[in-house]
């Protein structure tokens, strides 16, 4: 996809190409605002961290609007010319709008539930997920960065590795509650944890298909 606009940053430069400098811009943003409000998680946040994470999602969100401003003046400079890469790197950036989203979701939880939070046996399976989570941002950002397949491949297979962790871990909390009316409030965290890591990942995989995959099977595996 982005196979275009990576080359010709070694050439002339675009609105386009800005477009796409804009875009990374936002991937390392979300990296940056994942790590932070997942080590919030762990441990008791002030008020500054929280307001940092609630203004990084603005910053995020404004970026966004530039890469869409960028890539409609220059198709409309340009006459339409690199009109599939302008669409398909607006797609992308809906992606990495969606992951400040969600990480401003966690950031919301940890408001919720304000102790470190603990979850017990499923403390291991949670840091598998997490450990996953950092590799596929560390990926996808070399992925979308250079125009590496190897690593947007590698970041798909991961997901699915994270979707069925994230899946089974839900399934097993939910059976082992029984009959009974009542969970744990960390548990009931950690059923929303997951669901964001999830969507997390999910996008990624969806920037990531981006780079092997042609336009209409953008974030489909294969």
């Amino acid at each position: 996809m982005f196979g275009k606009i990576f080359d010709s940053m070694a050439g002339r430069k675009t609105l386009l190409d800005d477009a796409h400098s804009d875009a990374r811009m936002m991937l390392n943003s979300d990296r940056r605002m994942f790590e932070l409000v997942m080590l919030a998680l762990k441990d008791d946040a002030s008020q500054q961290i929280r307001n940092r994470i609630m203004a990084m999602d603005k910053d995020i969100n404004r970026q966004q609007r530039d890469v869409r401003k960028k890539v409609f003046e220059h198709l409309t400079l340009s006459r339409g010319n690199d009109l599939l890469q302008g669409l398909e790197l607006t797609i992308a950036v809906i992606d990495l709008e969606r992951i400040g989203d969600y990480n401003k979701n966690i950031s919301e939880l940890i408001e919720m539930m304000p102790n470190s939070l603990d979850f017990g046996e499923f403390e291991e399976v949670y840091g598998e997920i997490l450990g996953l989570s950092h590799e596929m941002f560390d990926e996808c950002i070399v992925a979308f960065s250079k125009h590496d397949t190897a690593a947007a491949n590698s970041v798909m297979e991961k997901y699915q590795r994270v979707s069925n962790l994230c899946d089974g871990t839900l399934e097993k909390i939910i059976s082992d509650s029984g009959d009974s009316d009542a969970m744990e409030k960390r548990f009931v965290a950690l059923m929303l944890l997951l669901r964001y890591l999830k969507r997390v990942g999910a996008h990624l995989k969806n920037i990531a298909s981006a780079i092997v995959n042609p336009y209409h099977r953008i974030g489909f595996r294969g």
